[in-house]
């Protein structure tokens, strides 16, 4: 699983990770506890590295933006043009609050 090879590279690296999985909560995975959604998540937060369906980017990215959350990074092939064109309109209003990461 990506997501568990990601977490295990940016824990001792002194990244925090912060599990947000909308079908999971109080649980905890690698010492983590999870949340079910972004909102939930009691600190701030710096960067929000998606691993959910296309279909789920255009919420994600409105939360991103609500929370003023610096960076949204997608997975490959994981692309969806609405919420990447919400994302940079948003980029473009404010230059400082989001980047779009996506590896094509």
């Amino acid at each position: 699983m990506r997501k568990l090879l990601i977490r295990r590279f940016l824990l001792p690296h002194g990244c925090t990770v912060i599990p947000a999985i909308p079908a999971l909560r109080d649980i905890q995975l690698l010492g983590q506890r999870m949340y079910r959604s972004l909102s939930d998540i009691p600190c701030h937060v710096d960067m929000v590295d998606v691993f959910r369906k296309a279909v789920h980017l255009p919420a994600i990215v409105d939360e991103t933006i609500q929370l003023q959350i610096a960076t949204l990074w997608t997975q490959l092939d994981v692309i969806d043009e609405a919420a990447g064109l919400s994302a940079k309109r948003h980029r473009a209003q404010r230059p400082a609050t989001i980047e779009l990461v996506s590896l094509v």
